[in-house]
């Protein structure tokens, strides 16, 4: 081996370049790679984002379809009820449409169950759970019911409201009594009965 001699010796700051040279070397080799990683786990995120996109669109199909076939279901269940209940009460119910909907001059709204007979009409909101804010809502589509509904033959003669539920929240039975509605509720021994109606506290739409 040929020996070097103090002249042909390496300088330090030489020998500190060439590391330099290394360390930036390998930096750059790492910087790749932390790009190459950064840019795949770009496309990871953006894919499970898309994922849970599709994944909360169809939950929330699934809900509004369960929550449309308990609808359905519950406006099964009162509308037989419905009839006997009223009937005991003192109403004359000859029949009953489900599900009428109309839409006029901008204005639209969807009756559950409609009551009626040749002295009164008796439209029926069915909810699972009810609340004020879903009272308050039924309340403003009877203020539109004579201007939607006005062309049926059984609409000329009075017309109440009544609201039926599998569940009162709050106490939001009494709220739908002091504004007028006739309240339906379930119980334990019948599918559901009719809480004591009083003809003067009733409300005229």
């Amino acid at each position: 081996m040929e020996n070097i001699t103090p002249n042909q010796a390496i300088p330090d700051w030489q020998i500190r370049l060439n590391q330099t040279n290394e360390i930036l070397k390998r930096c750059a080799e790492l910087s790749r790679y932390n790009f190459k990683q950064l840019a795949i786990l770009d496309r990871q995120v953006k894919e499970t984002g898309r994922q849970m996109k599709e994944t909360d669109r169809k939950f929330k199909e699934l809900a509004e379809n369960f929550t449309s076939q308990v609808g359905h279901l519950i406006e099964g269940l009162v509308e037989p009820e419905a009839h006997r209940v009223f009937k005991k009460a003192g109403f004359n119910i000859e029949g009953s449409l489900q599900q009428a909907k109309k839409k006029r001059n901008g204005k639209e709204m969807e009756a559950d169950l409609i009551l009626f007979g040749d002295e009164c009409t008796i439209v029926v909101e069915t909810k699972l759970n009810c609340t004020d804010k879903k009272i308050d809502h039924f309340l403003n589509q009877m203020e539109i019911y004579r201007d939607l509904f006005g062309d049926l033959p059984f609409t000329k003669s009075k017309v109440y409201a009544a609201i039926a539920a599998v569940r009162f929240e709050a106490q939001s039975d009494k709220y739908a009594q002091e504004h007028g509605l006739m309240v339906i509720r379930a119980k334990e021994n019948k599918l559901f009965t009719l809480d004591k109606v009083k003809p003067e506290d009733l409300r005229l739409f």
